[in-house]
């Protein structure tokens, strides 16, 4: 009996990979279950060892436990190796993100084992201006192929109904070869088609095709000879923004699209995957995790929203879910769109050198000018609120007059809770929090001082810990409770809605919507949930209530965050019937990021930004990259010495190429328990010494017991 040897990626926290064997030839790809000592575990082929080239004793190499029936393609798998290369990420913990959704499919749950497909819908024709109707022209042109376009259009443009347009002719001719070489007959689509097979996420003979079939697990015909729907993604940066966009997609092209997110059970999960993997799914719009699903005949990737820092995961596997977008659109060979009103300066430094194709809009859709911008002066005696208040007398009677003509006033403010923080007011000592070394934010609602970095709550304790002194405790700082508690004293008849992660979950959000849409609610009071691309027909006035806060925090991005943030809240005013107007309070008039919002020059904003990365003794991205180790343990000392010995072995390695900063205490030292320390390493972009700095960590990690994390392109530094 011939035995095969195969190296498996195991779906755990493992860089390398492991040989097993089996009595029986498998393709590449395969999903199998393996013991790992005692427990058993999901893990993929990765390729065929011959005996020979084993350098261990074959008899104690381990049988593959168990097989099934799913395969993973080459194009896919190519995604996954690219995918921990770039990222610097175990294999291991890759495979295990990308198995949870081959998981479901193969334990399968308790549903129906045929899907109920509903009769497809007339694909509607989408309206567009000459300027929309150009860009969309110009996407589709050049569709048959990779290539990455960027549409930076003012809030309210009509970017969405762009690649609306754009899917509405990928969907009436079902393949963007059609687009952009035009019509063909029959018999040339007869061959397109055979090409497909590229495209399958399967390779099973018609046995185990015919078993998975049977017993409820995913529809699995190998389509390369059949008709296969072109699959469109779209991905967006918030769950809470999936409703709405499926809402819209309907209203607009007639069709509804699946939604995936962490929100879905793990039955419906399976539904989607069963459709996505039979060819089905037509458009899938999705969150970061969406960039894992097991297309078969995935034709163009939508990034909305591209510049938020949503798209970038912090947790287990680090990656930006944007950049993995793109990858994966250059394996595939397909489009990739990324659309804002304020890129990230990565995407603009791309667009501007010729990388990506960049298509700009500068007008609203509904021809409605932008709003005006007025920056109240804080610092100035007549705009200083009343004691124990944030908002300035000017700024409360501009929002009176316009609740009074009928329309909404939204205050935003990015602060969640009452108060930032709880001070002794005997002896000035803070109520921090017993995990990290933060201080606790205080939630009227709750009654409870919350953390929100590890989500430990307590009761206001009755005396302090230091002072021993009772009752005390004075709440320090503004959150959108305090400021909704303020703005009840001054419009009490007015309905208001507080609008953030604490307020607004899935149960209640339709509703909240509703109310707001309708006009019902008068006075909205958010936090940057209220950003991300809604549409308030009766939004008349938006109030920056603090723009300053955040100007204290040491990220060199600092001026590009709030610019994005200010104008993308700035541009829910007045979308619709007549022009907005946006109020920025603020003690600091010449803030770069103020001032440019101030003047509508989002030109020179960048440009600024640009030349003030572009310096000679410390370069920042994008003109360079930047690469974060982040080194934790609950032990400080041993995290520190490691983090130091680290930083030692590097700079002795690759100090010639790259600058190197650190080790030192993570802006926030403590989380969750966790002590954590820096390293920083800065390079030209096309320094290859990737696999030096893994090899560094790996030897540090298998010797200590302490957490390392690589975080490629990181956004933060908390």
């Amino acid at each position: 009996m011939q035995i095969y040897y195969y190296q498996i990626a195991i779906a755990a926290p493992f860089d390398k990979l492991l040989t097993y064997k089996i009595s029986e030839k498998m393709p590449i790809g395969s999903i199998v279950l393996c013991k790992i000592m005692s427990r058993t575990e999901y893990g993929v082929i990765m390729s065929e060892i011959l005996p020979q080239n084993i350098d261990f004793d074959l008899a104690k190499i381990k049988e593959i436990h168990e097989k099934t029936p799913l395969v993973i393609d080459e194009k896919m798998l190519s995604f996954i190796h690219q995918l921990a290369s770039y990222n610097m990420q175990k294999i291991g913990e890759v495979i295990d993100a990308f198995m949870t959704n081959y998981e479901i499919l193969h334990k399968g749950f308790a549903i129906s084992s045929k899907i109920k497909k509903d009769k497809i819908p007339a694909i509607k024709t989408i309206e567009l201006s000459d300027k929309q109707r150009e860009i969309s022209d110009n996407i589709i042109a050049d569709c048959d192929k990779f290539s990455t376009h960027v549409i930076d259009g003012v809030t309210g443009s009509g970017k969405t109904m762009i690649y609306l347009s754009v899917i509405e002719k990928i969907l009436k001719n079902n393949s963007v070869d059609n687009l952009a070489n035009g019509e063909k007959n029959n018999s040339d689509n007869a061959n397109s088609d055979a090409d497909l097979s590229q495209y399958s996420t399967r390779k099973c003979d018609s046995a185990a095709c015919e078993k998975i079939s049977q017993d409820g697990h995913h529809p699995c015909s190998n389509k390369a000879n059949n008709k296969q729907n072109s699959q469109i993604l779209i991905m967006l940066p918030e769950i809470s923004l999936t409703p709405q966009t499926s809402s819209f997609f309907e209203e607009k092209l007639g069709i509804k699209p699946l939604l995936w997110h962490s929100n879905i059970t793990k039955a419906k999960k399976r539904d989607i995957l069963r459709e996505i993997m039979s060819g089905d799914a037509r458009v899938i719009v999705g969150t970061r995790s969406a960039i894992l699903l097991p297309f078969v005949n995935l034709k163009m990737i939508i990034i909305d929203e591209e510049h938020d820092s949503s798209y970038k995961q912090s947790e287990k596997m680090i990656y930006s879910a944007r950049d993995m977008a793109i990858m994966r659109a250059k394996i595939l060979d397909i489009p990739a769109i990324l659309l804002s009103a304020t890129l990230c300066l990565e995407t603009h430094f791309n667009a501007k050198s010729g990388k990506y194709r960049l298509h700009s809009i500068n007008e609203r859709y509904t021809k409605v000018k932008m709003p005006e911008i007025i920056v109240v002066d804080m610092t100035k005696k007549e705009e200083k609120p009343r004691s124990g208040e944030c908002i300035s007398a000017r700024v409360l009677q501009i929002a009176k007059d316009v609740i009074e003509s009928g329309k909404q006033v939204l205050f935003f403010l990015n602060r969640r809770g009452f108060s930032t923080s709880v001070m002794c007011g005997a002896c000035n000592e803070f109520l921090g929090c017993e995990n990290c070394s933060v201080n606790m934010a205080f939630h009227e609602s709750k009654n409870l001082a919350i953390c929100h970095y590890c989500g430990y709550t307590s009761q206001i304790p009755n005396d302090c810990k230091a002072c021993k002194d009772v009752d005390k405790w004075v709440k320090i700082g503004f959150g959108v409770e305090r400021v909704a508690l303020e703005l009840k004293k001054h419009f009490p008849s007015a309905k208001q809605q507080i609008f953030s992660s604490d307020e607004v979950d899935k149960a209640s959000i339709d509703g909240i919507l509703d109310d707001i849409n309708s006009g019902k609610t008068q006075i909205i009071i958010g936090t940057q949930m209220i950003s991300k691309g809604y549409n308030f027909p009766h939004l008349k006035c938006v109030v920056i209530v603090d723009t300053d806060t955040g100007f204290l925090d040491g990220d060199f991005r600092l001026y590009e965050k709030t610019y994005q943030m200010i104008t993308q809240v700035a541009g829910r005013a007045g979308r619709f019937d007549e022009r907005g107007l946006v109020l920025i309070q603020s003690y600091q008039q010449n803030n770069p990021a103020i001032m440019a919002i101030a003047s509508m020059n989002k030109a020179k904003f960048y440009d600024d930004e640009l030349r003030r990365r572009d310096s000679k003794y410390n370069p920042l991205p994008p003109l360079y990259r930047q690469i974060a180790i982040i080194i934790s343990s609950n032990n400080e000392d041993l995290a520190s010495n490691i983090a130091k010995n680290m930083m030692k072995h590097l700079y002795d390695n690759i100090s010639h190429i790259a600058r190197i900063f650190g080790p030192a205490p993570s802006l926030i030292k403590r989380i969750n328990r966790q002590f954590r320390f820096r390293i920083l390493i800065s390079f030209a972009k096309k320094q290859g010494f990737m696999q030096e700095i893994y090899d560094t960590i790996s030897k540090f990690q298998a010797k200590c017991d302490v957490m390392i994390k690589v975080d490629v392109d990181p956004l933060n530094f908390l």
